[in-house]
C-alpha cells in the first residue's frame, strides 16, 4: 500500500517486536508492548492504545504520557477517519486538554483489528514547532506503525475472541455428558 521511499533502518527490529506481541496472553500486557515499541520507534510525546468495549466505546488500553498531560482527546474526525478508511494517518490537530490547549499537535493513529473487525487503534501525538508543516512524524514512521499495528491487530482481535469464547469445563462434565448423548445418540 505504501510506494518505494527512503530505507528505514527501524525494520529489521519489526520482526522482534512481532515477535514479542505474538506470545503475550493479555489485551492489557499486548497494548504496553505495542505502545512501548511504537513509542520507542517512532518517538512521540504522547501516546494512547484504545481498544472497544463490549459496548463499543473506546477505553485506554494502555498510556504513555508526561506527567500533568495524562488526559486524552482523541479527535472524532481523526478517529472516524482512521476506524472508516481502516488504515494508518498522519495528521495535525489541536490539543483539547490542559496545560497546552489551543496548541497544535501532529498526530500518528493507525487501526488495530483484522479482516473481520476493527478492535482499537493506536494514537500517537507530538506538539509541532514553529513551522506547521515540519511534522514529527515521516512517511517511514507511518509505515513502522502500519507494519507493527498489521502484527498487533489480529492477535488483539484472538485474544478478545479467547476471553469472550465459552470455556471448555464451564459447564459440569455430567451436563455435557447428557447433552451429547440426548443430541448425537437420541
Amino acid at each position: 500500500p505504501f510506494a518505494p521511499g527512503e530505507p528505514d533502518e527501524r525494520l529489521p527490529k519489526l520482526l522482534a517486536a512481532a515477535a514479542v506481541l505474538a506470545g503475550l496472553e493479555s489485551l492489557r500486557d499486548l497494548s504496553r508492548a505495542l505502545l512501548d515499541a511504537l513509542m520507542g520507534a517512532v518517538g512521540p510525546e504522547r501516546g494512547v492504545v484504545l481498544l472497544v468495549d463490549s459496548a463499543g466505546h473506546f477505553k485506554p488500553a494502555a498510556r504513555k504520557t508526561p506527567a500533568g498531560e495524562e488526559e486524552f482527546y482523541v479527535s472524532n474526525v481523526l478517529q472516524h477517519e482512521i476506524l472508516a478508511e481502516r488504515r494508518a494517518i498522519i495528521a495535525t490537530d489541536v490539543r483539547r486538554g490542559e496545560p497546552d490547549a489551543g496548541k497544535p499537535v501532529a498526530i500518528l493513529g493507525v487501526p488495530l483489528g483484522s479482516k473481520e473487525a476493527i478492535v482499537g487503534l493506536a494514537y500517537l501525538e507530538s506538539r509541532l514547532g514553529a513551522d506547521p508543516k515540519a511534522l514529527p512524524f515521516r512517511t517511514t514512521d507511518l509505515k513502522f506503525a502500519a507494519a507493527l499495528a498489521a502484527f498487533a491487530g489480529p492477535r488483539l482481535s484472538h485474544l478478545r475472541r479467547l476471553r469472550t469464547a465459552p470455556q471448555v469445563g464451564a459447564k459440569p462434565l455430567p451436563e455435557l455428558v447428557g447433552a451429547f448423548v440426548k443430541d448425537c445418540l437420541a
